[in-house]
């Protein structure tokens, strides 16, 4: 059966090649702006698929120096699975939709002072006059965010071929910045930040044995793993007769506060569907939030020494001397070839109460942003829903398994565990839009531990900041409901 559909097949392509040339010798053969189709045989060798051909046109990504990688790659096979599957990817795309991909590299900073000066400068310039020069922005999350008041962008509702309840995009992140109807930032699968910045709890294995921590994985899995369960365990932890010292938790004290303030579901803004917004910071259940992050973090099992350059992960969890150790994905790519066998787990829950988990992603993740200056909207929507399906299909798994499962997921429990991390992910409104109130618990937890410049509490914290957040997020409401 497939060798009459192969030549039918041929046919249709010498056909279309034929008519091409026709519509060259001759003028008005087809409707200006109107894009060719070219048709090619299905992987199945049972059905065709026309895609769109965009005649050679450039396709153009502005995205950050340190992150080069999300759609830059090597040629050849260099023996980097991930650099060799973007390579593929870029190479499959640019072929497929008869596209050139051309880069558009620019530093970032993380310091809020600077505010990524390089790449926000250069889009600055090129938004005032009106200049046609990129296609898709992959900015900084918080830092390029912001930018959304001065009004850039399109929507992404805007954008054909584009469809945000695929798989391919991260709803719990695009719903959140989805405000009345309008949509100018998405993330998901097409940026391997998204999946580097997601938070997980490690666990050493052989610990966890030697405490009688039981299976772990089954705790998740049947709704126990909660903050309590996670402390009660850690507890039990000791120093060794040879006198090592070890913990029973260790993590950073910024962004893993951040991440467990998510995985107790707290929302310090909500946003409507036709776009008013509630700030909701300080509250029964974020003041119980911000005690026990307080009484996790005090322990006499936790780390503390919570220096900038300390990190717990290399010295401490490398060494087999922590039982939990918070670590977004990146982290868990730098160990290698432990001597001792750990596993990944989600961030627990606050309490039993609560019902389903919920996981994180910093804010080092790119955002995909269409400035209004583009000339071809298909282009955009046609390339970037593209370059979100082949990474999900063919970067991400080399990702999993080769960085992932290579360290961590050794076995089909913790697999799990990473599929629930990521289908969970969610992001409080506050925390995107405005660094004052999705930070307040963070910066209250520092205090609280003895790391703020001052002693605060959330209540107080938050009354020297409310006026300031109100009017941030003002903005941001009038510039979503602008179109």
């Amino acid at each position: 059966m497939k060798r009459p559909s192969t030549i039918r097949a041929v046919r249709v392509f010498a056909l279309l090649l034929l008519l091409a040339v026709i519509c060259g010798a001759f003028a008005g053969c087809s409707k200006e702006n109107s894009t060719p189709a070219v048709t090619t045989e299905a992987a199945t060798g049972d059905n065709e698929v026309t895609y769109p051909d965009f005649g050679g046109k450039d396709f153009r990504i502005m995205f950050r120096t340190s992150y080069a990688y999300e759609f830059r790659a090597n040629e050849g096979n260099t023996g980097d699975r991930i650099n060799d599957a973007v390579y593929a990817r870029n190479e499959l795309i640019q072929t497929r939709y008869n596209v050139n991909f051309r880069n558009m590299i620019y530093n970032h900073s993380w310091k809020y002072a600077t505010l990524n000066t390089e790449f926000v400068d250069t889009l600055a310039n090129w938004m005032n006059v009106g200049e046609d020069a990129v296609d898709l922005i992959a900015g900084y999350h918080r830092y390029v965010l912001p930018t959304v008041t001065n009004d850039w962008y399109l929507t992404w509702q805007d954008i054909p071929g584009i469809d945000l309840k695929a798989d391919t995009w991260q709803n719990g992140i695009n719903e959140t910045l989805t405000i009345g109807g309008n949509t100018y930032a998405i993330t998901g699968d097409i940026a391997l930040t998204f999946w580097k910045m997601m938070s997980s709890m490690v666990f050493n294995k052989q610990l966890a044995i030697a405490l009688d921590a039981g299976n772990l994985y089954d705790v998740v899995t049947a709704g126990d793993w909660t903050l309590e369960k996670m402390m009660e365990l850690a507890g039990r932890i000791g120093t060794s007769d040879g006198g090592a010292v070890r913990y029973g938790f260790a993590s950073d004290s910024d962004v893993a506060i951040d991440a467990f303030v998510t995985s107790f579901g707290v929302r310090t803004v909500n946003i409507s569907e036709d776009g008013n917004v509630t700030i909701n910071v300080v509250n029964d259940r974020s003041l119980k939030v911000t005690d026990k992050l307080s009484e996790l973090y005090s322990a006499e099992y936790s780390y503390k020494d919570h220096k900038t350059e300390n990190d717990p992960s290399k010295e401490y969890f490398t060494a087999g001397n922590v039982l939990f150790n918070a670590m977004r994905f990146e982290m868990i790519e730098r160990i290698r070839k432990l001597e001792f066998d750990y596993g990944v787990l989600p961030y627990p829950k606050l309490d039993s109460d609560q019902k389903d988990y919920y996981s994180s992603v910093t804010d080092g993740v790119s955002l995909m942003f269409v400035p209004k200056t583009v000339p071809d909207k298909e282009l955009v929507g046609t390339i970037t829903q593209a370059l979100a399906e082949e990474s999900r299909t063919s970067v991400r798994p080399e990702y999993i398994e080769l960085v992932l499962k290579g360290n961590a997921a050794r076995d089909a429990q913790t697999l799990a565990m990473i599929d629930l991390i990521r289908d969970t992910v969610m992001v409080d409104p506050g925390y995107i839009l405005n660094g004052r109130t999705g930070l307040a618990i963070r910066n209250a937890v520092r205090s609280n531990i003895g790391l703020g410049d001052k002693p605060t509490g959330l209540e107080s914290y938050w009354e020297g900041h409310s006026e300031a957040a109100k009017a941030s997020l003002d903005k941001f409401i009038t510039a979503y409901k602008k179109k």
